[in-house]
């Protein structure tokens, strides 16, 4: 659906401003986790069903694998990153928040959804009905946030990037050796964090963001046209 813009008569504050930043900042890095991790999942998936397609360009196939895998945890660590100069962090994001709970507040939240305009551009936002965001709200964030594997998660990023050399680029694949990592871990990774920057997204301007994307059916039809070639 088309996503919404707030009016230009609206004015926005310098905190605000900071928020959407940091909001846009945070979802970018994710969506891109996501998509990343999407595209490596559906590699893998079809390491045994297409093995044969795959190892007729194995070093490709496996560089692009690993490639993808690298990137999702690259970002995915970014998200957690932490340091005196690192403000583009969920933590960071979350103190912010608390800091600056006013901006949140219902009315001020209406007022936006009141004053939006349509956008030319189309984006991945469902609209809702500005929620509330409380200290208990964050400290039930902080508190998710700290079950996540995230030790995990940086040895992944660790053992991916020690992984990529010339010997492994000229192996054929193996579906074992192709996934050194915890599926559902990481989806529930990009799970939570998604949904806790919605949390704040709907509390700010009523706006839930999707992060999926559906194109995978162009990796099958690769290989599928592969697998035709080889039958000539």
């Amino acid at each position: 659906m088309k996503g919404k813009s707030v009016n230009k008569t609206t004015k926005v504050t310098g905190k605000e401003e900071e928020f959407i930043r940091l909001s846009h900042t945070l979802r970018g890095e994710l969506n891109n986790a996501n998509w990343h991790f999407i595209t490596w999942k559906c590699l893998w998936s079809y390491i045994e069903s297409y093995s044969d397609e795959m190892n007729v360009a194995h070093t490709f196939f496996t560089l692009s694998m690993r490639g993808h895998l690298l990137e999702t945890l690259l970002r995915l660590n970014k998200l957690f990153e932490k340091g005196d100069e690192s403000t583009a962090n969920i933590s960071y994001f979350l103190d912010f928040a608390e800091k600056n709970i006013d901006i949140f507040a219902a009315p001020a939240a209406d007022s936006r959804k009141r004053n939006e305009e349509e956008m030319i551009i189309e984006k991945q936002v469902d609209e809702e009905k500005p929620s509330q965001v409380t200290r208990d709200v964050i400290k039930e964030n902080r508190a998710r946030l700290k079950g996540l594997p995230v030790k995990k998660l940086k040895k992944w990023e660790d053992d991916a990037l020690l992984h990529i050399d010339r010997k492994v680029a000229k192996t054929h694949i193996n579906v074992f050796d192709e996934c050194p990592v915890d599926i559902e871990e990481i989806d529930r990774t990009i799970d939570t964090v998604h949904e806790i920057l919605n949390v704040y997204s709907v509390a700010y301007d009523g706006q839930r963001w999707d992060k999926d994307l559906v194109f995978t059916h162009g990796i099958k039809n690769m290989l599928d046209a592969i697998k035709a070639g080889r039958k000539k």
